[in-house]
């Protein structure tokens, strides 16, 4: 990492398409979305004259032939559990993971709920990268806590730390000790 990446070391996930625009860095790890961001007209923070030479891929695993597993999303999507309304809210969770709403999602770029509609991502390169990537998606932890793991940036801070040289093994145990204690309030 401190060789071979010119990102800044404390960034994060917003505009991730500005230092690349920039001339800063060749490469970046992002959802399938972020190309719009980069071939976005140059007024909305984009680089579209670099199209021609954006290419992707899906991050590879440790075994040949495989993706590296990724974050399913959709931690935020549940009844809550005071709702004054559940049958409401469990028929606009119906209509969120119905097949013609999540085709939507999928015709727009984003992952869909289910694998059986990745075909309605398309098929440029980007869609098949997308497709492939998403055969080794991890949901993110049934946990009622987790919302305060996301809020509480746990895990951005760390992959900071790791990025500034920091020891991995002593990090993970720290943010594990953090996730814990967010888990549990």
């Amino acid at each position: 990492m401190a060789n071979a990446s010119g990102a800044a070391k404390d960034g994060n996930e917003t505009d991730p398409q500005v230092p690349y625009c920039a001339g800063k860095i060749g490469m970046l790890s992002a959802p399938g979305w972020v190309s719009g961001s980069i071939t976005a007209p140059k007024a909305d923070g984009g680089c579209p004259d670099s199209k021609k030479d954006l290419g992707v891929f899906a991050l590879p695993g440790d075994t040949a032939g495989t993706t590296a597993p990724v974050f399913l999303g959709g931690s935020n999507v549940a009844i809550a559990a005071k709702s004054k309304h559940p049958d409401l809210a469990y028929d606009a969770l119906k209509i969120l993971l119905s097949d013609g709403y999540q085709t939507k999602m999928a015709e727009a770029g984003l992952i869909p709920a289910k694998t059986s509609l990745v075909t309605a991502l398309g098929t440029d390169d980007l869609a098949k990268a997308t497709a492939q990537s998403a055969t080794n998606t991890r949901s993110t932890p049934a946990a009622p806590g987790w919302a305060n793991v996301e809020s509480d940036k746990i895990m951005e801070d760390l992959f900071v730390q790791i990025a500034k040289g920091g020891d991995v093994a002593k990090l993970a145990a720290a943010a594990d000790q953090k996730i814990t204690a967010a888990l549990n309030r």
